[in-house]
């Protein structure tokens, strides 16, 4: 999901250590429902001795209304850890009213971040809630901590194959399925038409230089006095924007056996970048280092920013007259990248697994193919504008209209959904992520050079993974 303003990572990263320890392994195949016995046919009445044809049977009453047949699997209590939203209440609603399973929600308190509480119950047997909800960057850690079951059995091949490449990546850790896609977003490129036409640009810039060029061009014409501002603040987002300059100057971040490779090649170009447009071109907002994601996202509604990198689907908001003063200006593109190469974008893709403990893994399973699979997703996306993680819908004709409602350029996404890289997926990424972050900022703000800051991320990494590596 996109980061919020709660620092749900900061406290992971000093939650871990101590959280992994048990480890629980359970796996119960899906029960064939009870089949309903047919009712007996009723008895014919009995003939009287003095006629010779027999008589007709005695007509059954008929009853005044006919009892509804019960759901098949009323009594059984699902238990969730959630605040759900109308959309969600109504799902759930639904599936109670066709199976007779209740969901039964714990809400969350505003500003309040479950995870303590989450894993509290997994290290006490993890039978609190059945079905729990995983970010991307923690799935590893709950599934070599043996908190979530594995349903490699469950899932099927259509599924599998109707996933968008990160919304894959987000249920499977080590070859093993631990759920279904939830809130498949990432983040979206979006400029200024306006601004570029009146700089002369007529299409979004495609490579890195361009990008450097447009952004010149409308700064000297005094549109803007900073092109962009970033989420660069000391956090999570300064962490998942990071691997994605990466990947659209064609690097790679991490290998197969889980070795960091930021500091050769594109991951020291990239920062090199990021440096320069802080401080010599100076097309990067001072105020990104300490920006979040709304901030960003502000600027660019205010009119003070031509370019924007934004979760989810931006362009919603800035089109909203009560919050944007740029109406109908901005448009989606894909983000620029070396020629040559693909576009990337970052993704914040969660999912929605069965707990270890639950006592009903086979009615959570049924639950989460209600909820999370293809028809729920359409309903989170329409209700609510919940990015979906299943490539059949983008050909969907009602979420194509809501789409076109919203002003989302269903194409641009299409395009930019088939390459989106994720953050490491390893236990130990919040203690690594809080290194990158402090050591990206030591070099953006020229503390250390680029070279000497992305050493010391990878040797504490190096550290950090040593020491993790005995835990599990």
């Amino acid at each position: 999901m996109a980061v919020s303003s709660v620092s749900r990572r900061a406290f992971l990263s000093g939650l871990v250590t101590v959280a992994v320890g048990s480890v629980l392994a359970a796996c119960a195949p899906a029960a064939a429902p009870t089949p309903t016995p047919a009712p007996a046919k009723p008895a014919e009445a009995p003939k009287p001795a003095q006629e010779a044809k027999p008589a007709q049977p005695a007509p059954t009453p008929t009853p005044a209304a006919k009892e509804a047949a019960p759901a098949p699997k009323a009594g059984v209590v699902l238990r969730l850890l959630e605040t759900p939203s109308a959309t969600v209440q109504a799902i759930n609603d639904d599936f109670t009213k066709k199976t007779g399973i209740r969901i039964e929600s714990e809400v969350i308190p505003q500003g309040v971040d479950p995870t303590a509480k989450l894993i509290a119950s997994f290290n006490a047997g993890g039978t609190d809630y059945d079905v729990v909800r995983v970010d991307v960057i923690d799935l590893a850690l709950y599934a070599v901590s043996g908190w979530i079951e594995d349903v490699s059995a469950r899932i099927t091949k259509d599924l599998i194959e109707d996933m968008l490449p990160f919304a894959r990546q987000a249920v499977n850790y080590k070859g093993k399925w631990y759920g279904l896609p939830k809130d498949s977003e990432w983040k979206t490129w979006v400029y200024n038409e306006k601004m570029l036409k009146d700089v002369g640009i007529n299409k979004p810039p495609e490579t890195c230089e361009e990008y450097v060029m447009a952004a010149k061009a409308v700064q000297e014409k005094g549109l803007v006095k900073y092109a962009q501002t970033w989420a660069w603040t000391q956090g999570e987002n300064i962490a998942c924007d990071y691997p994605m300059l990466v990947a659209s100057l064609g690097g790679k971040y991490i290998s197969e056996n889980d070795e960091l490779l930021i500091n050769k090649d594109a991951g020291v170009e990239v920062l090199r970048m990021m440096v320069d447009w802080l401080n010599t071109t100076k097309i990067a907002n001072p105020a990104s280092l300490t920006a979040k994601n709304i901030d960003a996202r502000n600027a660019q509604a205010a009119g003070d920013a031509a370019f924007g990198f934004h979760w989810g689907t931006p362009i919603a908001v800035l089109n909203d007259p009560t919050k944007s003063k740029v109406v109908n200006q901005c448009k989606m593109g894909l983000v620029p990248h070396k020629a040559g190469v693909a576009s990337w974008t970052v993704s914040g893709p969660e999912c929605w697994s069965i707990s270890k403990g639950s006592r009903h893994k086979d009615e959570a399973w049924e639950y989460l193919l209600f909820r999370q699979g293809r028809e729920g997703a359409k309903r989170h996306f329409i209700g609510e504008g919940t990015v979906f993680g299943w490539r059949s819908l983008f050909d969907d004709p009602e979420i194509q209209n809501f789409a076109k409602q919203r002003q989302i350029d269903f194409e641009i996404a299409r395009r930019q959904a088939e390459n989106v890289v994720n953050r490491p997926m390893v236990p130990w990424y919040h203690e690594y992520s809080a290194a990158l972050q402090l050591e990206l900022h030591n070099a953006l703000t020229q503390k250390k050079s680029v070279q000497q800051a992305l050493d010391d991320v990878v040797s504490a990494y190096n550290k950090i993974k040593g020491k993790a590596e005995k835990r599990y």
